[in-house]
C-alpha cells in the first residue's frame, strides 16, 4: 500500500532522517574535534599502563595484575590488540577510547529519546558530545569512555527489561553488565543499584496500585537471572587479577574524609572548576528531574539512585583513591535532566499572556543553554592532562653524544624509559648517582616532581639544583651535571 506523503507514517520517517542526519553532524563534528589530540604525549596514568602492563610480554601480564587499581583490565586488552595493529604509537593506545566514546553518543541518543523526545535528544546528544567530561575520557587512553557506553547500555537495556523481556536484550544486557565491569570496577556499581532497585519494586508491589512501582513475575526472574549471571561472569574475569587487587586494596588503605566531595563531582560533571557554572547546571538539572518524575518515575528514581547509591557508599567508605572522575558514567543522565529542566524553563511562562513575561522563560532558557556551551568550548582544552613525559625527553636527548648519561628520578621514573630509545638510569640514592657521573662526563636526569617520590630522589634534586643546569619543560625540571 502507498502510503499518503502527507500521511502519519510518513512524517515519522521524515523526523527520523532528520534525527539521523543531525547524528550524523554531531558524530563527524565530535570527531573532528578529537582527533587533533589524540597524538599528543601520554599522561602519567596512560604512561603507566602502556609501561607496566599493555607493552608487558604476555597477555596473561594483563589479565592478572592490578597496578594500584590503574590496570583498567578490559580496556589494556582492546590498547593491546590496538597496537598490535596499527604500531605503537599514542593514538593506537587511544583509538578505543575514541571509538567507544562516539558509540556511547549513539546509545545516549537511542536512551534520551525514550524519555524526551526526538528533538530534545538531539539536543542532550550535541551537548553530551561537546560535554569536557566526555571529550577528555574520548581521547585519553582509560577506561572511562568504555565504562560509559557499557553502563549506559545497561541502564537501557535494565529498564527496557522491567517491562518486557527479550532474548536478544538479555544476552546484550549481560553482556554490557560484564564486559562494563571488566573495564572499570566502578561499572560494578551499576549492577549493584539495578539489583536492589529490582528487589524494591518487588518488595513494594503489593502494597501499591502504581504501575512503576510494580513489575511482572516474568521480568523479575529474566533480570534477576540476568544480573546474577552479570555477578559471577564478572567475578570469574577478575579471578586472576583477585590476588593482586585486594593486595593493593589493602596496602593503600583509606583516606581522610572530605565533606565537600559530593560537590566536586557536581562540579565535575558539569564541566566546571567554578560554583557559578556548577550552580547553573544543578539548578536547571533539578527542573528537569522534577518534570521527568511525572511522565517517567520509575526511571527517574532508578537515575536518582544510581547516583546517590554508589556516590554516599564511596563518600562514607573513603578509600584512598577516590576520585570526582569515578563517577563519569553518570554524566548521560545528568544532561538528560538538565535538557528536561532546560525545557520546564522554555514553556513555564507559556501561559502568560503578557509579552514580557511571556518570552522571558524561552530567554532564560537559551542564555541558560548558551553560557554552558559557552564555558565548555572555552575551558575543554583545561581538561588535557600532559605532564611533559615525551616533550622532556626528547628535549633532554637533544645534542647528545655516546658518552652522555641519562637519567631518571621523581615519582614513577621507570617510566620515562618508554620515550628513550638508550636505557636510562633510576639512581637508588645519592651514592649511585654519584658512581654514574664519576663513568660519564656529562650527565642529563629528567624530574618529575611528586609527592610520593623518595627520600633519595628529593636529595638528588635537590643537589642537581645546587651544582648543575636546569631547565622546565612544562611540568619537568631538565638537569645537566658535568663533571
Amino acid at each position: 500500500m502507498k502510503i499518503p506523503k502527507n500521511g502519519y507514517s510518513y512524517s515519522l520517517r521524515l523526523i527520523l532522517h532528520r534525527e539521523i542526519f543531525y547524528l550524523s553532524a554531531i558524530l563527524v563534528l565530535g570527531l573532528l574535534l578529537r582527533i587533533p589530540t589524540m597524538g599528543r604525549g601520554l599522561g602519567e596514568d596512560e604512561l603507566e599502563t602502556v609501561f607496566y602492563v599493555i607493552d608487558a610480554n604476555s597477555i596473561w601480564h594483563i589479565v592478572s595484575s592490578s597496578l594500584s587499581f590503574n590496570n583498567h583490565i578490559g580496556y589494556s586488552l582492546l590498547a593491546r590488540f590496538s597496537r598490535a595493529l596499527f604500531g605503537k604509537s599514542e593514538w593506537a593506545f587511544r583509538l578505543p577510547a575514541l571509538l567507544f566514546g562516539l558509540a556511547s553518543l549513539y546509545i545516549f541518543w537511542i536512551f534520551s529519546r525514550s524519555l524526551l523526545g526526538p528533538r530534545l535528544a538531539v539536543i542532550a546528544t550535541s551537548l553530551f558530545a561537546f560535554s569536557p567530561v566526555h571529550m577528555i575520557w574520548s581521547i585519553t587512553g582509560r577506561g572511562y569512555s568504555v565504562m560509559l557506553f557499557f553502563t549506559l547500555l545497561s541502564s537501557y537495556l535494565y529498564l527496557k527489561l522491567l517491562r518486557y523481556t527479550a532474548r536478544r536484550d538479555v544476552i546484550l544486557f549481560i553482556v554490557a553488565g560484564v564486559v562494563g565491569i571488566y573495564t572499570h570496577l566502578y561499572s560494578s556499581f551499576t549492577a549493584m543499584v539495578q539489583f536492589l532497585f529490582l528487589l524494591r519494586l518487588r518488595v513494594t508491589q503489593p502494597t501499591t496500585k502504581q504501575p512503576d512501582r510494580s513489575i511482572t513475575t516474568a521480568s523479575f526472574r529474566v533480570v534477576l537471572f540476568s544480573l546474577i549471571t552479570v555477578a559471577a561472569l564478572s567475578i570469574l574475569c577478575y579471578t586472576p587479577a583477585l590476588r593482586n587487587l585486594l593486595y593493593d586494596l589493602g596496602k593503600r588503605g583509606r583516606s581522610n574524609f572530605n565533606p565537600s566531595f559530593p560537590w566536586s563531582v557536581i562540579e565535575f560533571l558539569s564541566g566546571s572548576e567554578g560554583a557559578p557554572l556548577a550552580v547553573l547546571v544543578l539548578i536547571v538539572s533539578l527542573c528537569g528531574l522534577v518534570s521527568l518524575l511525572r511522565s517517567h518515575p520509575r526511571e527517574v528514581r532508578y537515575l536518582a539512585f544510581l547516583f546517590l547509591g554508589p556516590l554516599l557508599v564511596m563518600w562514607l567508605a573513603r578509600p584512598f583513591d577516590l576520585y570526582p572522575r569515578f563517577f563519569s558514567y553518570w554524566l548521560p543522565y545528568y544532561l538528560v535532566f538538565f535538557v528536561a529542566g532546560l525545557r520546564t524553563l522554555w514553556y513555564s511562562a507559556t501561559s502568560y499572556r503578557l509579552g514580557a513575561v511571556q518570552y522571558s522563560s524561552p530567554l532564560l532558557a537559551s542564555v541558560a543553554a548558551a553560557t554552558v556551551l559557552i564555558s565548555w568550548s572555552m575551558n575543554w582544552q583545561d581538561w588535557i592532562i600532559d605532564e611533559g613525559y615525551r616533550d622532556a625527553s626528547r628535549a633532554i636527548v637533544m645534542d647528545a653524544t655516546d658518552s652522555v648519561a641519562f637519567c631518571a628520578i621523581g615519582g614513577n621514573a621507570e617510566v620515562f624509559q618508554y620515550y628513550f630509545d638508550r636505557q636510562i638510569v633510576v639512581p637508588r640514592s645519592m651514592t649511585d648517582f654519584l658512581k654514574l657521573s664519576r663513568t660519564h662526563p656529562e650527565v642529563r636526569c629528567v624530574y618529575f616532581q611528586t609527592s610520593w617520590e623518595s627520600a633519595e630522589h628529593t636529595e638528588i634534586a635537590q643537589f642537581l639544583k645546587q651544582h648543575g643546569l636546569w631547565s622546565s619543560v612544562k611540568k619537568m625540571i631538565l638537569f645537566t651535571y658535568r663533571t
